[in-house]
């Protein structure tokens, strides 16, 4: 699966002028997407039980609506 996830990913950077990449630096990158989506559904998931909480324990009130920056601004990267 990764031989042709490579193989089109270089056919579509060819399109655009964009070099290529060698079946290594697919993997590496699929690696790190892999680290970065167990994070972001780890940061989601727990922010998610901290509202479940509450509405269990009926404090409506105090549920909110919270963001993940990508770009964090003034430092802070939940807002």
């Amino acid at each position: 699966a990764v031989e042709f996830v490579t193989a089109v990913s270089n056919l579509r950077s060819a399109n655009y002028g964009i070099p290529p990449q060698s079946l290594f630096d697919a993997k590496g990158m699929a690696g790190n997407i892999i680290h970065a989506v167990a994070t972001t559904n780890a940061i989601v998931s727990g922010l998610i039980t901290l509202e479940a909480i509450k509405i269990l324990h009926n404090k409506m009130d105090q549920t909110r609506y919270t963001f993940v920056m990508q770009h964090p601004s003034n430092g802070r990267l939940l807002q």
